[in-house]
């Protein structure tokens, strides 16, 4: 156990490593000049060399990157250059905002897909199987971006049920939210449908029903409970594509979170807000991997983690 937690740390350290160093690379070689970016076109030459100066843009690639990861030691990500505040303190006033519409995505996408995805399974290839199927086929094809904009011209442009865009009551989140669920909501019904099916195919459940359990108890505690196992790990993936995800969808709404401040920070070239968001980014994929483990475990005693019996 010890040494599987090493490896675990070992593992999540070289992550964000990788993460950040990827980032790093990308932003710098960007094509454009950042000093420009930030003054405008009307700055003097004197005022673009004297920034370049102070942002350290005139040091080498390798001395910028050895001065990023010191600082990064330090968890110093320096000054948000278009906000004027640390850009740690930027990122983690807009978090809360990204993890509560991602929370509620996600707890609305398992109430409604799992018990779909279950129904769907228990009688495959009848009426009500087919008919949650290309709900699902149709949820999972659409793209999130366009389904925010058709959102918002049905139910706030033209039903004016709800607002278009910002934060601050229950209703600036329903459209965001149904952007990110739908999508999500069609993988997990996917999945929970082909785990159903290949569980009740498993010998134990003849068992179970020649015993003369109840069709109720049956479902509940041999089939998905067994169902849930790959489902579990899925979802843990997922997971981490809807905390990308989010970067488009609060984009289309102005929803305030850490993706669109992501957004207007790489087209100021705030470069230390980004690289604050990449390290936070990271390390929240990296909980939910843990957390994914930790829930099949729970789910499966077989199972313990380093793989031991």
């Amino acid at each position: 156990m010890t040494i599987s937690a090493f490896k675990r740390v070992g593992t999540t350290l070289l992550v964000v490593w990788g993460a950040v160093t990827l980032i790093f690379l990308l932003i710098r070689l960007a094509p454009g000049d950042a000093a420009l970016v930030m003054l405008g076109p009307t700055a003097s030459q004197e005022q673009l060399a004297a920034l370049r100066t102070r942002l350290g843009l005139d040091d080498s690639l390798l001395t910028q990157y050895v001065i990023f990861l010191r600082d990064l030691l330090q968890f110093n990500f320096g000054n948000s250059i278009r906000l004027g505040k640390p850009a740690m303190q930027a990122v983690l006033e807009r978090l809360p905002a990204t993890l509560q519409l991602t929370v509620v995505a996600t707890f609305f996408s398992l109430i409604i897909g799992i018990p779909l995805g279950a129904f769907a399974g228990r009688r495959p290839g009848r009426m009500l199987d087919r008919a949650i199927s290309s709900i699902a086929l149709v949820g999972k094809s659409i793209p999130g971006f366009w389904l925010g904009v058709i959102l918002i011209l049905v139910f706030a442009r033209e039903l004016r049920w709800f607002p278009s865009f910002g934060a601050g009551t229950p209703a600036h989140m329903v459209l965001p939210a149904i952007t990110m669920i739908l999508p999500f909501v069609a993988i997990v019904i996917r999945l929970t449908r082909a785990s159903v099916v290949d569980t009740l195919a498993e010998p134990f459940i003849q068992t179970a029903h020649s015993k003369g359990l109840p069709e109720a108890q049956v479902m509940r505690y041999h089939v998905l409970r067994n169902s849930l196992l790959p489902v579990v790990t899925i979802v843990g993936l997922q997971l981490t594509t809807l905390v990308g995800g989010a970067v488009i969808t609060e984009a289309v709404f102005a929803w305030p979170g850490i993706g669109s401040l992501l957004v207007e920070s790489v087209a100021a070239r705030d470069y230390n807000v980004v690289q604050a968001i990449a390290v936070v980014v990271t390390l929240m994929v990296v909980a939910i991997n843990v957390s994914t483990d930790l829930i099949y475990v729970r789910l499966d005693p077989r199972i313990r983690l380093g793989g031991a019996q």
